[in-house]
């Protein structure tokens, strides 16, 4: 394989990882390839890298989007003001009135807290 070729081979290669879902540990493990290699091209042919050198190199464009879709939903302003405050777990705290320095910094430990266990 010649430098071109074994760039086009290494870019599918870690474009197939993004596309799979997989950790770089996971893709390289079934394919029989070294992390440390996987490592190495994905710095190599990084944006940054190549710098002039990218339009030299052939592209293959992906046709999935690596996007995640979502959406944006406004929550009703609280009454009497206050301030809601939703954890990935699902859990939310709701803080009434005017909430001062020293009671958010309060919640926020007893929450930061609460996910280490």
């Amino acid at each position: 394989m010649n430098a071109k070729q074994r760039a086009t081979h290494y870019r599918r290669l870690i474009e197939g990882q993004q596309r799979s879902g997989e950790t770089v540990a996971q893709f390289c493990s079934r394919r029989r390839m070294s992390r440390w290699t996987f490592y190495q091209w994905r710095k190599r042919l990084s944006p940054a890298r190549q710098g002039a050198a990218a339009s030299k190199l052939p592209r293959q464009h992906s046709s999935q989007s690596s996007f995640v879709p979502m959406t944006v939903q406004m929550a009703p302003p609280l009454l009497g003001g206050g301030m809601e405050i939703v954890l990935s777990r699902g859990i939310s705290v709701r803080l009434g009135g005017v909430v001062d320095r020293e009671q958010l910094r309060s919640v926020v430990e007893v929450l930061l807290e609460s996910q280490r266990c």
